[in-house]
């Protein structure tokens, strides 16, 4: 679709992510959409190593928009492994539940097969508090700890931008370890809509980057 008013500088043209297939996903009310196996793209895995940042724009509609039901969300989400071999699923969705809040809010998710971890409160940009263009972005450093920005606009994230990370919040596995990513699977979107058959909000992204840092001898 044509882009957007007030998306990146030169951008003519963006994707329009919607569905109504909520109902056929295995967590009810979610469509996983995938956007691309790292492993096949680079012939290589990514790994703590590389520090990778994901980052996508998002254009969020109008708040009316959204209140077709009691429930709607957006994800941005990455898999990862742990270091123990089991999967987690970095993510940042943003989620309007009005049974919840009158706001749309963005949400930290962070799940393996032991504990799901969800953050709605005592951060920055917990409240979306304007549609239109917004940021995000998933960071790992090179511990393997991940690091959440979200922010109006499209300019690249900064420090300022960050709005929370994964050492914040302790989250551990059951043995107590932090969670420490090792390697990097898949990413892609999620889109939630409780009812089945009907289309979803309007989404549109952009400009979906993947960095990594170069090693010592110059290679990425």
């Amino acid at each position: 679709v044509p882009t957007p008013e007030g998306g990146k500088a030169g951008s003519a043209w963006a994707l329009e992510m919607r569905t109504n297939q909520s109902d056929n996903d295995a967590e009810a009310g979610q469509d996983d959409l995938e956007t691309v196996e790292i492993k096949d793209k680079l012939e290589r895995e990514l790994t703590r190593a590389d520090q990778p940042v994901f980052i996508v724009r998002v254009w969020l509609p109008p708040f009316d928009q959204w209140t077709q039901g009691d429930h709607a969300n957006f994800g941005f989400r990455q898999t990862a492994r742990l270091s123990n071999n089991m999967d987690y699923y970095p993510s940042i969705f943003l989620v309007y539940n009005r049974q919840v809040n009158p706001e749309p809010l963005l949400v930290l998710g962070i799940r393996t097969g032991l504990f799901r971890t969800d953050v709605k409160d005592n951060v920055p940009y917990a409240s979306i508090t304007q549609p239109g263009w917004w940021t995000l972005a998933i960071a790992f450093d090179g511990r393997g700890v991940g690091h959440y920005y979200a922010y109006p606009g499209t300019d690249n994230p900064t420090e300022k931008d960050e709005a929370f990370n994964t050492t914040q919040f302790r989250t551990k596995d059951s043995k107590d370890n932090n969670v420490l990513m090792d390697h990097m699977g898949y990413s892609f979107f999620s889109l939630g809509f409780p009812i089945a058959k009907k289309i979803s909000p309007r989404f549109v992204i952009d400009d979906y980057e993947v960095w990594v840092v170069k090693d010592t001898d110059g290679n990425s």
